[in-house]
């Protein structure tokens, strides 16, 4: 090997490729995005759940600005009403946020293969693992034992 290699900068990095062609990833980042807007919390593979996480934080962000055009949205989500809720429901609720809308969690592994599963939700949503009573009436001084 020579020396020179060894420092050259590794091809395609930029994205987690999950095995597959480029027209099938973009196809299933596209519906874990709608379905994540529609439903607030999927789950999903680890590394599925880490590519898709860029993609709601910038059609957010840009649903929040309003830079996209109208014909534009049916490349970034599937659904119709995806489109709308992310323009109307979503936009507003993260009016004052600067980002960090979506939330990655360990959930285990799966039973057929063992990939490393997660759930993604959407911060401060109503279905939210963390809206549940059990985690809403601990308080940070009853935490600490």
């Amino acid at each position: 090997m020579r020396k020179t290699a060894i420092f050259l900068p590794r091809c395609n990095t930029r994205v987690r490729h999950l095995g597959v062609s480029e027209a099938h990833r973009n196809d299933i980042l596209k519906c874990l995005v709608t379905s994540l807007v529609q439903n607030e919390r999927i789950v999903t593979t680890l590394a599925k759940a880490k590519e898709m996480r860029r993609y709601v934080e910038r059609t957010i962000t840009a649903a929040k600005r309003g830079d996209i055009p109208q014909q534009e949205w049916a490349q970034y989500l599937s659904n119709p009403g995806a489109i709308e809720k992310v323009k109307t429901l979503l936009a507003e609720r993260y009016r004052n946020r600067p980002g960090g809308y979506v939330r990655v969690l360990k959930n285990g592994f799966r039973f057929g293969d063992g990939a490393p599963r997660a759930i993604v939700e959407l911060v401060d949503s109503p279905n939210s693992i963390f809206s549940h009573p059990l985690y809403r009436n601990i308080s940070p001084e009853e935490n600490k034992t």
